[in-house]
């Protein structure tokens, strides 16, 4: 079998060829454009667990839990700062501050995440928030500045992972679903919820 090498002229990034070849991206505003962001990094992750799976190849295994571990952590990231930035009641120049504030720190993002989510909600619905708060911190202390997943060293050369650890990729997987669901149940009601207030408004206004 042929072994493929880099050629000469080649180019990576092309834009012709079969339809189905393609990925579209930078597509509609800026709430289109998280949305696929978001979808691309959690189904990769999913893609890339569900493949090592059906393997049962322990090389796969072992090697695939850094970019599923970091595919998810940037859905997460995404996913809460989306929340955030669309339905706060902050303004633009504010929100451009937050953005530089949090950084990468999940816990961060999920504090200031939170009152968005419990304003209105029964004490029944504000305890599963505080169930969810707990998957959150758990990824927050495995992984606390997008860095454990990313690279085998610190900036001061020092092993990320100092010990041999071990992670179900199949619970992992599953509880990250468990995530998407609820979000993103959050964005539908907190949508629904806007759309009422601006009909509310409207009708008001109009009087």
């Amino acid at each position: 079998m042929d072994i493929p090498w880099p050629k000469k002229n080649e180019q990576l990034f092309i834009a012709e060829g079969n339809y189905y070849e393609f990925s579209h991206f930078a597509w509609g505003d800026i709430g289109s454009q998280f949305y696929g962001y978001i979808e691309g990094y959690k189904n990769a992750a999913d893609t890339i667990v569900k493949t090592a799976l059906e393997n049962k190849n322990i090389k796969e295994l072992d090697t695939c839990i850094f970019p599923v571990s970091f595919l998810y952590r940037q859905y997460l990231e995404l996913v809460m700062k989306h929340v955030f930035l669309t339905h706060s009641e902050e303004n633009f120049d504010q929100k451009k501050k937050w953005i530089n504030a949090v950084s990468h720190d999940l816990k961060k993002i999920w504090g200031d995440l939170v009152p968005i989510l419990k304003k209105g909600r029964t004490p029944d619905e504000i305890e599963f928030i505080s169930t969810v708060e707990d998957y959150i911190i758990q990824f927050h202390k495995i992984d606390t500045s997008s860095f454990a997943f990313r690279y085998p060293i610190t900036k001061g050369f020092e092993e990320v992972h100092d010990k041999e650890k071990r992670i179900n990729l199949k619970n992992l997987m599953l509880r990250m679903d468990e995530l998407y669901n609820f979000f993103d149940a959050v964005e539908m009601q907190l949508d629904y919820e806007k759309q009422v207030m601006a009909e509310v408004e409207y009708y008001y206004c109009s009087e």
